[in-house]
């Protein structure tokens, strides 16, 4: 089956920043996935005509990753990762599902790296694969 696919075949772009600038981007985006959830809040009651009421609640966010693992003097992405992990530092992320210089969209918040890890076989790059747990507000442009 055909089909259009605005982004097929580019690559994302991920940083994590201190601050609300880009930092350095991360190796090769092999792949990704932003999860945005809202719980609900059951109200039904004795007057809902036996159907379920429900208002929103609280919304959150998290953001996974497989990145290759490039280790140069201007790039450690594995340090960045490890050390705010362990850290507990809360870090900015930016996330653009495209490289191309227009059309993309682009989100970013704060929160923090929930989960890492780093794998690999000799015939194969090192990959990241990380989790960061939003806290607060998801941006979109």
């Amino acid at each position: 089956m055909a089909g259009s696919y605005t982004f097929n075949g580019r690559s994302a772009s991920v940083t994590l920043s201190g601050s609300t600038t880009a930092g350095s981007a991360f190796g090769a985006v092999k792949s990704f996935q932003l999860t945005v959830s809202r719980a609900m809040i059951d109200v039904t009651s004795f007057d809902s005509s036996g159907w379920t009421e429900r208002y929103p609640s609280l919304a959150s966010w998290e953001f996974t990753a497989q990145t290759l693992a490039l280790a140069t003097g201007a790039t450690q992405e594995q340090d960045t990762l490890r050390s705010a992990l362990s850290s507990e530092t809360r870090k900015y992320l930016f996330v653009k599902n495209s490289t191309a210089t227009s059309g993309p969209y682009t989100w970013n918040g704060w929160g923090y790296v929930s989960g890492w890890d780093l794998s690999g076989d000799e015939s194969s790059p090192q990959i990241h694969n990380f989790t960061f747990t939003g806290d607060g507000k998801l941006n979109e442009s």
